[in-house]
């Protein structure tokens, strides 16, 4: 009769199947345990923030890489983050004082008559009249009182003048200086024209004006005493 019971071969083969089974799938538990585990525990971490040294020596809190509040450009961050500290500077309030340089006056000079040249001071002062009238006794007025002695050759017409008198005005006269010859007749026609009472001179007087100043009248304009000089000193001997 035959046996329904497997050779010895057969029962040890499904053995050994069962247990490598069994192996692998308790392998493949705790593999997937570990993944879990490993997943959770990277999902709580909580990130360490590095610490910097500053330049004055004091600790500096710098967020890493990994931190949820660090952002990139246009990214939004889990947490608003902390506004930076702002610097403010004291305001200076004290009014600087302004300097001001004035402006320089640019004047235009104007042709001032200065006081002539003459002594200050003479021991003798003597009045005559003007005598201003040409040989012929006409163009008597319009007498010039120069403020310097004119020199040889001057041109009348623009030496310059204090100003002018009529003929017969009385003036003081101090004393006198020798310049350039004046004559009451057409010296420059030729010949010239002598007329009836010719008078040539170069002599002049220093004279008190009617403006107050001291000038110089020629005499041939004025008392015509070419020798005498009215008695006067040379103005050259008295002191300036």
């Amino acid at each position: 009769m035959a046996s329904n019971s497997s050779p010895p071969e057969t029962k040890n083969f499904w053995k050994t199947t069962g247990a490598l089974a069994i192996l692998v799938a308790v392998i493949g538990v705790i593999g997937t345990l570990l993944t879990v585990g490993k997943g959770h525990r990277s999902a709580n971490t909580i990130p360490t923030p590095s610490t910097n040294t500053t330049a004055s020596g004091q600790p500096s809190l710098t967020p890493s890489p990994s931190s949820p509040a660090s952002t990139g450009h246009g990214g939004v961050s889990g947490a608003p983050a902390s506004p930076r500290p702002r610097l403010t500077l004291p305001v200076n309030t004290t009014t600087a004082p302004v300097i001001t340089t004035p402006a320089p006056v640019v004047t235009t000079p104007s042709a001032a008559i200065t006081t002539p040249s003459g002594p200050r001071n003479s021991l003798q002062e003597k009045a005559a009249p003007v005598n201003g009238c040409n040989t012929y006794g006409e163009q008597c007025d319009g007498n010039p009182i120069y403020v310097n002695v004119p020199p040889p050759n001057y041109d009348y017409r623009t030496w310059p003048k204090l100003t002018t008198v009529a003929n017969g005005t009385i003036l003081t006269a101090r004393c006198w200086e020798t310049g350039g010859t004046t004559w009451n007749y057409a010296i420059l026609q030729s010949p010239p024209d002598l007329g009836p009472n010719p008078y040539e001179s170069n002599i002049y007087f220093n004279v008190l004006a009617p403006t107050g100043q001291w000038g110089w009248i020629p005499d041939t304009y004025f008392a015509r005493d070419k020798q005498g000089k009215l008695g006067l000193p040379a103005c050259s001997t008295l002191s300036q």
